[in-house]
């Protein structure tokens, strides 16, 4: 059982929800731990998936199962919440114009190429590429970010799940201890493709470099790779090393190493604060969690899937209380907001995200199509 991963995850999406506030309200916080914890998710989703399917390769059996296990786990809740987003979007360009991003507090580094309503008049068709997930691949335009921006996130991950079958059985012809170096190789090859992008764009703005490197897919895929080495070194890992990543001592050592991180790269001039160095760290980090055995079930259970949830909700539920002229001039305001941030999240999950889940798990499985084997990955 992977609890304390689960924990980890409300953490990072509790990270990543404070940063769209910064951006919303104004409020000028650094987020740098929300680019890392990004990072973070990336890795986890190919450790997990390698963790939950260590077996999969593309057979049209397993491939339909891995497929519509991560449809159900993923797609039910996305379609909800980007149909909310987009009725909140829509109806604030209908009622206001262009200016309903200055009334939600829309980011202008968001909307650089929103001139007028006219821009807006084919908002339906960006609907439909953001409903078929595949927004990530849109013109460096703020298309891709028009209803929720967070969600180019899901979008990659899609591309990687459509990609798992056919990269696993690559990893298994691996020797296992080597899984490790051949991570780290990897490492330095996406740092690699960042610095010499970096290099050749002719303007290294914000948008044009968070088009080509921070959300392109092919750059993130590979973080997710590095997730699924991990795992694959980890499953013929000694006892001696599983014991020394659960040892206090490497545990603060990873602490005190990624806050170091947080804290010195918005002081280095590098587009969103050199996320890449921290590659490492979070993959030990990972490590390091899945190594813990002391368990509270009940609520890691909770824990990961309302994380979900908070990363679909929070950039709207912003924009909705800029809206309504919310004032944070205290941190009791913003310790307010993510209190019910998260638990409007957990009433979400319980009640909508986990039915709907459990419904469609039972539907398929009657119609024969998921093998009962791999139920862990309802969790996952």
């Amino acid at each position: 059982p992977l609890h304390w991963l689960d924990f980890g995850r409300l953490l990072a999406a509790r990270a990543l929800a404070m940063a769209p506030l910064s951006l919303i309200f104004r409020l000028g916080w650094d987020d740098t731990w929300a680019t890392v914890a990004l990072s973070w998710f990336f890795v986890l989703s190919g450790f997990i998936m390698a963790h939950a399917h260590p077996d999969c390769r593309p057979v049209r059996k397993v491939l339909v199962d891995f497929w519509l296990r991560r449809i159900i786990r993923i797609v039910p809740a996305y379609w909800i919440f980007l149909i909310l987003s987009a009725v909140w979007f829509a109806w604030g360009i209908g009622q206001y114009g262009v200016h309903w991003f200055q009334i939600a507090g829309r980011p202008e580094f968001l909307t650089f190429d929103i001139a007028s309503s006219a821009y807006l008049s084919d908002w339906q068709t960006k609907f439909i590429g953001h409903f078929l997930f595949l927004g990530a691949f849109d013109e460096a335009s703020s298309g891709r970010y028009l209803f929720s921006p967070p969600l180019w996130s899901l979008y990659s991950e899609m591309f990687f799940y459509l990609l798992f079958p056919f990269l696993m059985p690559l990893v298994l012809y691996i020797k296992k201890e080597w899984g490790l170096s051949l991570a780290f190789v990897l490492w330095l090859a996406q740092g690699v493709i960042i610095f010499v992008c970096v290099e050749q764009l002719p303007n290294r703005d914000f948008v044009t470099t968070q088009a080509i490197i921070y959300s392109n897919p092919l750059v993130r895929l590979i973080e997710f790779v590095i997730g699924i080495l991990a795992c694959h070194w980890l499953s013929s890992a000694s006892h001696l090393a599983c014991q020394r990543l659960r040892h206090p001592i490497f545990i603060a050592m990873n602490l005190i190493a990624l806050v170091g991180i947080i804290m010195i790269a918005p002081k280095i001039p590098t587009p969103f604060n050199l996320y890449w160095i921290a590659v490492p760290l979070l993959l030990w980090n990972i490590l390091i969690l899945s190594q813990i055995k002391f368990t509270f079930t009940k609520f890691s259970v909770i824990a990961g899937g309302s994380s979900y949830i908070i990363y679909l909700i929070h950039w709207t539920l912003w924009e909705m209380a800029h809206a309504l002229d919310v004032r944070i001039d205290s941190p009791s305001v913003t310790l307010g907001l993510m209190i019910a941030l998260i638990i409007l999240s957990i009433l979400l999950w319980l009640f909508i995200d986990q039915p709907v889940r459990n419904w469609l798990y039972v539907l398929a499985r009657n119609h024969e199509l998921l093998n009962r084997r791999n139920d862990v990955d309802k969790k996952s």
